[in-house]
């Protein structure tokens, strides 16, 4: 070794824990609307299960009645409510996570025969599969178009590229700039 002892190790034990949650900061930068952000709550739910989108809630519908309403079936991780933020009801839908895609499609199965349907606070829910990876971003996954105006937006960043050559990102903002006849090309 370069400093210290021969006999000495100076290898970082990083702990379990730190790891995974690294792991599952990656899947949380999120695109929606031209918008990249990162989603925090994602951080919570099990890497590599299969998300159920669960509809047709009451408004009184919290995490505890969604989670005993699927606690029994073969599989089940966890369920979150999603609420409307001033006024903490739930907003009519949720989602449930499985441990293979298997249990979560038996499950989905089960409501669309529709005998012994699963109720949550006295009403039946409607189960699909759930579409929150499409909003993942993922560099490979990227259209060509997306693709093309970040490599824009990074040669403009590194001076490469003039201000007037920038992609515009919204209606608003090209609207000006023709009325002021700016970005004349």
């Amino acid at each position: 070794p370069v400093y210290g002892r021969a006999d000495m190790s100076y290898a970082v034990a990083i702990p379990p824990a730190a790891l995974k949650a690294a792991e599952n900061r990656s899947k949380c930068v999120m695109t929606s609307g031209g918008a990249i952000y990162r989603d925090r709550h994602l951080e919570e739910w099990p890497q590599h299960d299969f998300r159920l989108f669960v509809g047709d809630l009451s408004q009184h519908v919290t995490d505890k009645d969604l989670t005993e309403a699927l606690r029994g079936w073969k599989g089940f991780n966890m369920a979150r409510v999603v609420t409307d933020r001033r006024s903490r009801t739930c907003r009519g839908f949720g989602f449930a996570s499985f441990a293979t895609e298997a249990d979560g499609v038996a499950l989905i199965r089960h409501q669309r025969r529709g005998k012994g349907l699963v109720h949550v606070a006295g009403r039946p829910i409607t189960v699909k599969k759930g579409k929150w990876e499409r909003k993942v971003l993922r560099p490979e996954m990227m259209p060509e178009v997306a693709r093309l105006r970040e490599e824009k937006m990074m040669a403009l960043h590194r001076g490469e590229l003039p201000p007037d050559k920038a992609p515009i990102r919204n209606r608003a903002y090209k609207k000006a700039l023709k009325v002021t006849g700016v970005n004349k090309r």
